[in-house]
């Protein structure tokens, strides 16, 4: 899968990975990891 097919597939159920922020790839071993990480904005 995709990064944006992973994004979309657990969408439904975490609704905070569709504004998140992505990392990656690093490197771990014979995979390559990305880390969705949190979308911090201002109100107003």
């Amino acid at each position: 899968m995709s990064v944006d097919e992973v994004r979309e597939f657990l969408t439904p159920t975490y609704p905070e990975i569709a504004t998140a922020t992505l990392t990656g790839p690093d490197a771990t071993g014979t995979s390559l990891r990305y880390t969705f990480g949190r979308a911090i904005g201002s109100k107003g």
